[in-house]
């Protein structure tokens, strides 16, 4: 047995032992560490090793693994992401993605108010370390060591074979989507501007037993859909990005969730944006809002079950309206990629995009998602609040997290309202619930346009000069009759009538005081002797 010493031969009928293994980086292996199989890629990140067990997924800077920790003080499996750099411009930006990470996750500690109005945690993966290492070819790699998470990229749902909901079932899950990210971000806002917010950078997880993964979930908070937000890479500092940054930064992110703003951006420039009024803060503020906005009404029209719906029904409508928006959105995104892939002619992309109107084809697609959605909200008043929070997320006003919470907040209203009391007005029977000043409102949440319609009637209705008929009593001033006086009507009547009307003069038994009639008598003469008439 050539090459084996005598204490490491074997007795006669055994096999020999194997060598121990030799440890890489010439480090030894404590008794609680376990050492990588043959073949398997180790990889040390702050210290500590972890043994590679497949990959999770691949991009375009950069894989995930999925590992085991070598040691028995973490987690038993990580997600550790990988991203080979080919500047320094590269690994600043590679760096700053763990940056906001760690960041955020002092955070975590601090409970925030979600929907539900119970405390919730912030939904991203926690990050245990991270380390950027040059090997010997010069090659700069960055090393981030993230917990694990369960589920899968919530474009899953988002596909031609996405499972087929029921309406209340489909809600259900698009509303959770927003319950439970819009939080998050309210707080990573805090810190930076993701900008990479998409179906594919959203994991998803059913929990058929509805408990919560998240550790300081409410005892109530049971769920059955688990939402993640992954992927920093392409995340923004937000003092400097208000700051002026954003006008000279690179766009990023999946074109096909872009906004008007993003797409003026790209195709004009920071010039061309500075005069758009609305747009230009609308991309210094509220990527990340019309991003998670546009994700849930995709995972609303590619979940909603349309089996037996007529066509004029507002949910074949809606989906209608968001086959034309992502089938234009993934054309545009095609000609993209294919520029980013080959390396190819940004200028003659942006002139081509020009020529084709794409941010105007954008607005007038999103405009017709949003008229849709509040078709829903009007034809579906069980679901109506996430119907108008959908709409309001696409719109170019400006939106923050915390309108978005509000909408979440508020329970869906289906009941009628509640008969109370009955009123008379002018013989007239109406059940009101509410106070005088509110009577016969039909909706609080008039349009602006019909309430300028009103204003306009009501003005012309008032300049029209007041015909009295004789004969006629005026209710006005009839003590024993539940009535109000409208300042309105009041101002279109004569002065003796307005006198009459508040005195009580058409009573039966009462008459005008003496001194109050000689008033009015010298005020009309008073008037019938001005040069003006």
């Amino acid at each position: 047995m050539r090459g084996v010493s005598p204490q490491a031969a074997s007795p006669a009928g055994t096999p020999p032992r194997t060598p121990p293994r030799t440890p890489p980086h010439g480090g030894a292996y404590s008794p609680n560490t376990t050492p990588p199989r043959r073949g398997q890629k180790q990889i040390k990140v702050g210290g500590r090793r972890y043994n590679v067990v497949k990959e999770l997924g691949k991009g375009s800077f950069g894989v995930v693994h999925l590992a085991e920790s070598a040691s028995g003080d973490e987690p038993e499996q990580v997600a550790i992401k990988e991203i080979v750099t080919r500047s320094d411009k590269d690994t600043r930006q590679a760096e700053f993605e763990f940056e906001v990470m760690r960041k955020v996750a002092h955070l975590q500690d601090t409970p925030i108010e979600s929907p539900s109005r119970r405390t919730a945690r912030l939904r991203f993966p926690r990050l245990i370390g991270s380390e950027t290492k040059r090997d010997l070819s010069g090659q700069t790699r960055v090393y981030g060591v993230m917990e694990s998470v369960p589920g899968k990229p919530l474009d899953s749902y988002t596909e031609k074979n996405a499972p087929q909901l029921p309406l209340t079932e489909s809600c259900a899950m698009t509303r959770a989507l927003l319950a439970q990210l819009s939080p998050t971000l309210e707080r990573v806002a805090e810190v930076a501007i993701h900008r990479d917010i998409n179906a594919h950078n959203i994991l998803v997880h059913v929990l058929e037993d509805g408990a919560s993964r998240f550790e300081g979930a409410g005892a109530g908070d049971n769920e059955k859909y688990s939402f993640t937000l992954i992927d920093f890479g392409l995340a923004v500092d937000m003092r400097t990005w208000k700051d002026g940054v954003w006008r000279t930064h690179d766009i990023g992110g999946d074109c096909r969730y872009w906004p008007v703003s993003s797409w003026k951006q790209f195709v004009h420039g920071f010039k061309y944006l500075e005069g758009a009024g609305e747009h230009c803060e609308h991309y210094r503020s509220m990527l990340d809002v019309h991003s998670l906005g546009l994700t849930a009404v995709q995972l609303f029209a590619s979940t909603c079950k349309l089996t037996g719906l007529p066509p004029e029904d507002p949910l074949v409508k809606l989906r209608q309206s968001w086959d034309t928006y992502w089938t234009a959105a993934t054309e545009y995104w095609k000609q993209l990629y294919s520029v980013f892939r080959h390396n190819g002619d940004w200028g003659a992309l942006k002139k081509d995009f020009m020529y084709k109107q794409v941010a105007d084809t954008t607005g007038k697609n999103l405009l017709n998602l949003m008229m849709r959605l509040e078709a829903c909200a009007k034809e579906i008043p069980a679901h109506k609040r996430l119907f108008k929070c959908l709409a309001r997320t696409l719109d170019v006003e400006a939106c923050d997290w915390k309108v978005v919470r509000q909408f979440l907040e508020r329970a869906e209203t289906t009941a009628a309202p509640k008969r109370t009391h009955l009123r008379r007005m002018n013989g007239a029977k109406t059940y009101d619930s509410g106070n005088w000043l509110t009577r016969n409102v039909e909706d609080i949440a008039v349009t602006k346009l019909r309430a300028d319609h009103e204003e306009q009637e009501q003005s012309k209705e008032a300049d029209r000069p007041f015909v009295p008929v004789e004969g006629e009593t005026f209710a006005l001033g009839r003590r024993n009759q539940h009535s109000r006086i409208r300042s309105a009507d009041q101002s279109s009547l004569p002065i003796e009538y307005r006198m009459a009307a508040a005195l009580g003069q058409d009573s039966p038994g009462k008459k005008t005081p003496a001194a109050l009639r000689k008033i009015t008598e010298d005020f009309r003469a008073e008037l019938e002797e001005s040069p003006e008439r």
